[in-house]
């Protein structure tokens, strides 16, 4: 990462913490997300061919300690909301909404509560229930698209969800239960990522 900024001739401070590479960077004149992407066409060819970017908010340097922790959770989280190279905390809109939740408790069951049946059932089984719940709500209730999107034949996707349905007590049909079963899902995928410090660094 050095070697390409230096070669960009982008003033930057670069380091390891916890264990990833991370660069405190200054503000890019004119198109950010040009400029992140001439970095990211850096690492094309080389080691770095197959990474990803986590970018935090603009911050002053006294501020460093808060940008941080959303760089890592954009690193952490983006490439399970998009397939992209660059990911921007900016983007995050769910995460930055439930951040303030994550330090105590009530994150964590709120997630337990609309999916603890769905979780014990995919450790006992090794089962892909919360995937193919995950894929289903991102497909909008769409059967067809979920089994694209997991690759799996119609027949296998109607068994899933009808088991999903089983486990919940519910029906999927129900607009509410879908909006509360995705956030239960981000949430536990942000508990999961380990991103909790951003509640204490905001």
């Amino acid at each position: 990462m050095r070697k390409a900024l230096r070669k960009l001739k982008w003033p930057s401070l670069v380091g390891i913490t916890s264990g990833f590479p991370a660069a405190a960077l200054t503000a890019p004149n004119g198109d950010a997300l040009a400029r992140f992407g001439e970095l990211a066409a850096q690492f094309a060819g080389g080691p770095l061919a197959d990474c990803h970017l986590g970018v935090s908010r603009k911050y002053r340097p006294s501020q460093l300690p808060q940008a941080l922790p959303e760089a890592e959770a954009a690193y952490l989280l983006g490439p399970r909301l998009k397939s992209e190279t660059i990911h921007y905390f900016e983007d995050l809109v769910l995460l930055r909404l439930l951040a303030p939740l994550s330090n105590g408790p009530t994150l964590a069951n709120f997630a337990e509560a609309e999916l603890a049946p769905l979780i014990r059932y995919d450790d006992k089984h090794k089962s892909e229930l919360l995937r193919t719940l995950d894929a289903y709500l991102r497909c909008n209730g769409n059967k067809v698209t979920t089994g694209e999107m997991l690759h799996l034949q119609r027949r296998s996707v109607y068994y899933r969800l009808t088991r999903i349905e089983e486990l919940l007590e519910t029906s999927l049909d129900d607009p509410d239960l879908r909006v509360r079963l995705y956030l239960a899902l981000r949430s536990h995928e942000m508990l999961a990522a380990g991103v909790t410090r951003l509640a204490s660094a905001g």
